[in-house]
């Protein structure tokens, strides 16, 4: 009698424990994987973009956009870089940023400004990235732009941005960036950092720096967020705890046949006299195959170099 009584205490203790356990659990916040955006077109970035500046019919290109925004910079102005299990990826602060960072590429264009051409693949990033001995620096890749050595060609001083090697993962980066007047000396003794990954279509990006160099060097610890989808435009939803961040990254489709793709609202492109690109009067960097660094990247989207 004894055994049984003994047996039956025993029970009661297991089930009570589990009970609390799973009282306990219940209040925790239960984690839900969410679903990938659905697909898009064209449409959704002339729809959601033109509130925040003008698209333009541009010969070669078709549509690209402009933001309304004094002096802008892509990848340098309002956001900032963060590590991720992909590679350095810009987040940026403005509402519009989900697009024209992650998607297409860009070009500057006297009396225009920087104009962004839109494009189908997702990258954290689209970006050169260079290294030297003191600094880090990054500058937007043209579209048509190659990985491997045209990256390293082609791009103006002045689109480069340069800032040391302990401050890169500061949000707060601008504060310590170097006048790009100093641009020249310094990207003449910058290599090419060619650490490549991929897109789900094999479409080739730069992944930037390693996460442990630039710890290193800042003497902070980086823990790199994991990318998860997040089913509705937003700007980038990080949580620390978890170490991921959800971003608005849909699969953008092709156009379909008899399908109507166009802005609303379309400003036609005036040929007005221009630079190649450049800001001011610099000339192009010009730099041996040489000086790349980790060499052994692959093409992107394939296509002839375009800088205008």
């Amino acid at each position: 009698m004894k055994k049984i009584i003994k047996f039956v205490m025993i029970v009661i203790v297991v089930l009570s424990l589990h009970s609390c356990a799973t009282t306990q659990n219940s209040s925790s916040p239960a984690y839900t994987v969410e679903q990938p955006a659905a697909p898009v077109s064209y449409q959704t970035f002339y729809d959601e973009l033109s509130p925040y500046g003008r698209w333009i019919d541009y010969p070669g290109y078709g549509y690209v956009w402009s933001p309304t925004i004094a002096d802008f910079r892509p990848y340098y102005d309002n956001g900032y870089w963060m590590n991720t299990n992909t590679g350095w990826s810009w987040n940026s602060n403005y509402n519009w940023g989900w697009a024209p960072f992650h998607y297409g590429r860009w070009f500057y264009e006297t009396g225009y400004g920087w104009m962004w051409l839109p494009g189908y693949e997702w990258a954290p990033a689209w970006v050169s990235w260079r290294n030297s001995a003191e600094y880090y620096g990054w500058a937007p890749l043209a579209p048509g732009m190659r990985l491997g050595v045209s990256a390293g060609f082609n791009i103006p001083y002045e689109h480069w941005a340069f800032v040391g090697h302990g401050f890169l993962n500061d949000r707060e980066f601008r504060n310590h960036c170097i006048d790009e007047h100093q641009n020249v000396n310094i990207y003449n003794n910058t290599t090419i950092i060619n650490s490549i990954n991929y897109t789900k279509n094999k479409a080739a990006f730069y992944k930037g720096p390693e996460y442990k160099e630039v710890e290193r060097y800042s003497g902070q610890k980086i823990n790199p967020v994991a990318i998860r989808e997040h089913q509705q435009i937003s700007q980038p939803v990080i949580d620390n705890e978890r170490r991921e961040m959800k971003v608005y990254k849909p699969v953008v489709r092709m156009q379909q046949l008899q399908e109507i793709v166009k802005p609303k609202q379309v400003v036609q492109y005036k040929d007005i006299p221009h630079d190649n690109g450049k800001r001011g009067s610099w000339a192009l960097p010009e730099q041996h195959p040489s000086q790349i660094q980790n060499n052994g990247g692959k093409n992107s989207n394939g296509g002839k170099d375009k800088q205008r």
